[in-house]
């Protein structure tokens, strides 16, 4: 590991003011894809879910949640219409889906493209007793499951 130098240190310092976020996770969309440019970010202090462009270094979406995240699971759409023989594929732009397991213990999963995010499922709070801490899309979609920090797992039949 590298170590920063003192110019660094108030490079941060500066930024980040001493906050401290007790969880952050950032990941790409499913190796394969097309979409290899942009990650998906969250940070649990904050209601957003954040789309980058890594090579651009830009944000190119920031989409609200009314919760705070505690996991992030992505999938691309385009795989999940295929098998489900849906003609609503995406032939432009970031095409995803996005589960996003909260602190309430609610899951939220949007359909992400380039020019929305929609909603299309939410659980009700305390289907999951305490934060979501895994997600796992199987099966081309067909099948979720979700884990808790309680121990509990729930599976879930998407299609």
């Amino acid at each position: 590991m590298e170590e920063l130098t003192e110019e660094d240190l108030e490079n941060l310092h500066e930024i980040y003011g001493g906050k401290k976020y007790p969880d952050c996770e950032a990941m790409f969309n499913n190796a394969g894809s097309s979409y290899v440019d942009y990650y998906f970010c969250y940070v649990s202090a904050l209601q957003y879910i954040f789309v980058r462009n890594y090579n651009t270094r830009e944000t190119v979406k920031k989409i609200s949640l009314m919760h705070f995240p505690t996991k992030l699971c992505i999938m691309e759409y385009n795989k999940i219409a295929i098998e489900a023989g849906l003609e609503t594929l995406s032939k432009i732009g970031i095409a995803s889906l996005v589960a996003v397991g909260t602190k309430e213990g609610k899951v939220l999963i949007y359909r992400l493209d380039s020019n929305e995010a929609k909603l299309l499922l939410k659980t009700k709070s305390g289907v999951v007793y305490g934060s979501v801490t895994a997600l796992s899309i199987q099966d081309n979609g067909q099948n979720f499951i979700a884990a808790s920090t309680t121990g509990e797992i729930h599976s879930f039949q998407l299609m």
